[in-house]
């Protein structure tokens, strides 16, 4: 059975300290967690990178895609220790503020304390990174 695959920031402090928290509470492994900093990963699943730097991406077995607090919502959906958020995101996808919230932490995602120090936190934008090679 194909699980459901999740694409993230495997550059973001922030986002890899998620997505290993996502992991410990993942006990049935139903969720394949993949960073889409490796190239094979952006080639095989054919989505932006500037999509997937703004957001996290989740594709299920149908290959549906969604991405931000709908692919957070999907995670939950697959692990039952964070069925008890379902609700509270359903309602804010259903009220328009979900995404809202979503992007607005993603924005600041290096405010949040992750352990990191100086320079390791910084998050290089690929799509600026290959501007500069031009």
């Amino acid at each position: 059975m194909r699980k459901t695959i999740v694409l993230y920031d495997g550059w973001c402090p922030f986002c890899i300290k998620s997505i290993n928290r996502f992991k410990q509470l993942d006990w049935f492994k139903r969720i394949e967690f993949k960073s889409f900093r490796e190239e094979s990963i952006v080639n095989k699943y054919h989505i932006e990178i500037d999509k997937l730097e703004k957001r996290i991406h989740s594709i299920t077995k149908n290959n549906y895609i969604e991405d931000g607090i709908h692919a957070i919502n999907r995670i939950c959906k697959n692990i039952p220790a964070l069925w008890f958020l379902i609700l509270f995101i359903n309602f804010s996808i259903l009220f328009g503020f979900g995404q809202k919230l979503y992007d607005w932490i993603a924005d600041r995602r290096l405010l949040f304390p992750t352990g990191c120090n100086g320079d390791s936190c910084t998050i290089p934008n690929i799509s600026k990174i290959k501007d500069k090679e031009l």
